[in-house]
């Protein structure tokens, strides 16, 4: 075929209305993590889904260069649709079809492609278009695909199923795709509305046998604290399935009750019945992690002289970063999950390696706003408890909080800054970056006045020792003792007597609890701060202190 046919197949291969056309997953992390998340969710979320998750599967598997693979999926998709569909192949095959073209053409195979091209075109035709036509099952088509990708592509995904709805009112399978894809939107906005609540219990009365809906139902009513019914919900479907997906949402109910052993269980169940992933991986680490915080955090803290208890704490924790250095090898990862591993290394006292995975992360490009400032709250807390470097920790701090925004993390950097700049202003020679960072804080809350004031003060810091006299225009900063009584931010600040507790994943401890700690901790040698522990007791015993 020559060149100037081949660039004419490819002009109308780009009108068909198929996976390779809706430049789906171009920016995902990890492919091979989303084909296992597809793998185990085909049949599970709808089982009138079967053949839509061979497309997808075949469309990602052509992204890793494996095209002989793609193939044989699109081959099993068009089977099933002749299954699944049989009053709708025709239609339904369009996208089955625009796939085939487009592998063919990436395969070099130009006469298989334009075979199925034609195919595609004979069709539309009937509906007098020549490559693609604007009905509920197209965009069925695409509403699966992108909902299937994850929470991210929900929103698309729910127009999708929304438009298809308005033709097709009573399909059950745009109404499983629509009840699935508003509640993703809800978990990315955070914003637990009845909405999607109200339209699980609808669908799932009508597909009263779907386990995926009544594990996310659970869910949902655990958020607005109907634990019993959720939980009720969780254990029919679990007795049911033997989905790997409802096994993972299973295990995240039961963890966000503190049944940790049980979540881990459900957990290594779903690692039994599906490829690992980054991802699984990654969640069984985090669920050892949160058992040994939990050991950590019993009544009694004095059972941690126990030398059985902080052996099975440490196991625990050694337990967690190897299935988070697992996750990290199958090359499907977030920043998240670097971060979590870094926090390990801390714990463990392995210091240097958590550095590397700073560094690491410090690099990465295109982090989202919220992860960026996860990374320097989290790499901000390494070097102010862990490494003594805090002028590192408030450059850390300050980036966070510039990128602004309402997030735990946000208002945890501005505490620690307010924290650290009350103490740095309240030693015996008032300091400059003290008023300085108090300055920039009131700036950020909208306290214009109040940051002047503080910024004045660091101007006669500055110019105190000028010969020509320009410090008697600013105001003299107040003495130490005053500062303490009424001074800015009216919070003392306390010595980092908390360790390793919390910190390392973006925790932070009321001022009471970190005067409290010294004293609950005793006879439990190492869990003091950096700064009043040799070196050697701060890496001994910095495992004590995980956070859930």
């Amino acid at each position: 075929m020559s060149e100037v046919t081949r660039e004419s197949l490819k002009a109308a291969l780009k009108q068909l209305s198929c996976h390779f056309t809706w430049n789906l997953f171009k920016d995902e992390n990890s492919i091979e993590n989303l084909e296992g998340k597809i793998v185990d969710s085909i049949g599970f979320l709808c089982p009138q889904s079967k053949a839509s998750g061979h497309n997808l599967l075949a469309y990602l598997k052509h992204l890793q260069g494996r095209d002989e693979e793609a193939l044989r999926c699109l081959q099993q998709a068009e089977e099933l649709t002749q299954q699944e569909h049989p009053g709708q192949a025709e239609v339904r095959n369009l996208v089955t079809w625009g796939n085939y073209a487009w592998l063919y053409y990436y395969m070099g195979r130009l006469e298989e492609s334009r075979t199925y091209l034609d195919k595609v075109t004979q069709t539309c035709r009937k509906f007098a278009s020549p490559y693609r036509i604007d009905c509920p099952e197209m965009d069925c088509e695409e509403g699966w695909a992108r909902l299937k990708g994850g929470n991210r592509y929900a929103e698309r995904s729910k127009a999708c199923f929304e438009r298809a709805l308005e033709k097709e009112p009573l399909c059950l399978e745009l109404r499983v795709g629509l009840a699935i894809a508003t509640c993703g939107q809800d978990e990315v906005s955070r914003s637990w509305r009845h909405q999607p609540l109200d339209l699980l219990r609808q669908t799932l009365e009508l597909d009263p046998d779907n386990n995926y809906l009544k594990v996310l139902l659970a869910l949902k009513l655990q958020k607005m604290n109907d634990i019993a019914t959720g939980e009720k919900l969780v254990e029919e479907a679990l007795e049911k399935t033997q989905s790997p997906e409802v096994f993972r949402l299973a295990a995240k109910f039961y963890r966000s009750q503190g049944f940790l052993e049980k979540a881990l269980s459900l957990f290594e169940k779903a690692l039994e019945f599906q490829p690992a992933t980054s991802s699984l991986y990654h969640q069984i680490g985090c669920c050892c992690r949160s058992l040994a915080s939990q050991l950590l955090h019993r009544d009694k803290m004095e059972e941690l002289r126990d030398p059985g208890t902080r052996e099975k704490v440490k196991q625990l924790q050694s337990r967690a970063a190897e299935y988070m250095e697992k996750a990290l090898e199958k090359n499907g990862c977030y920043p998240n999950m670097y971060l979590d591993l870094a926090s390990m290394y801390t714990v463990l006292g392995h210091h240097s390696k958590a550095e590397d995975i700073y560094q690491k992360i410090l690099v990465m490009e295109q982090l989202t706003d919220n992860e960026k400032q996860q990374m320097h709250q989290r790499y901000g807390n390494f070097q102010d408890y862990f490494r003594g470097q805090r002028d590192i920790a408030i450059h850390h701090y300050l980036e966070g909080v510039k990128i602004g925004g309402k997030s735990a993390e946000y208002e945890k950097m501005k505490s620690r800054l307010q924290e650290l700049a009350v103490h740095q202003g309240s030693q015996k020679s008032p300091s400059l970056q003290g008023w300085r960072l108090l300055g920039f804080l009131a700036k950020m809350n909208g306290d214009e006045s109040l940051a002047i004031e503080y910024y004045e003060k660091a101007l006669g810091i500055l110019f105190k020792h000028s010969s020509s006299g320009i410090a008697s225009l600013f105001p003299s900063p107040s003495s130490p003792e005053a500062e303490r009584e009424e001074g800015p931010g009216r919070v003392l600040f306390q010595g980092r007597s908390d360790g390793a507790a919390s910190v390392l994943n973006g925790e932070s401890k009321t001022r009471q609890e970190r005067q409290e700690m010294p004293t609950k901790m005793n006879g439990c040698p190492g869990r003091a701060s950096p700064p009043f522990l040799g070196s050697q007791n701060r890496v001994a015993f910095a495992y004590n202190c995980s956070e859930e």
